[in-house]
């Protein structure tokens, strides 16, 4: 008798903003994760809903990990209303149930900061 194969699951990484990134990938526990969609586009969260209610038909059984916005002060930056865009995603990712509401210290880190997305990057 054969082994059941791994179950595949589907993730989607989101980096929230006035232009909004999302990698999709398709896993198991024992396989590499493969690249099985990609998109960037503005518009804010309505860009964003409207993006969400195309793939609602097939958004089940994803696991949704996003960037966490994270207010750092930066010599000579002042944030402006639409910096603060991917604030109005989280809210929009937690209010549809796709992700938990953020709590410093939690045990489930879905929320990470833009260092912690990155295989290799700088440090800024």
């Amino acid at each position: 008798m054969t082994p059941p194969l791994p179950e595949m699951r589907r993730l989607l990484c989101i980096d929230p903003g006035l232009s909004t990134g999302i990698a999709e990938f398709l896993y198991t526990d024992g396989l590499a994760p493969e690249l099985t969609g990609a998109w960037q586009f503005s518009g804010g969260l309505y860009a964003f809903l409207n993006w969400w209610d195309a793939l609602q038909p097939t958004a089940t059984g994803r696991t949704v990990i996003a960037e966490k916005f994270n207010a750092r002060s930066t010599k000579g930056f002042s944030y402006t209303t639409a910096a603060l865009e991917p604030l109005r995603i989280e809210g929009a990712l937690v209010a549809m149930g796709l992700m938990p509401d953020y709590v410093a210290g939690a045990a489930d880190k879905r929320w990470v900061s833009p260092a912690q997305q990155y295989i290799a990057g700088g440090d800024s």
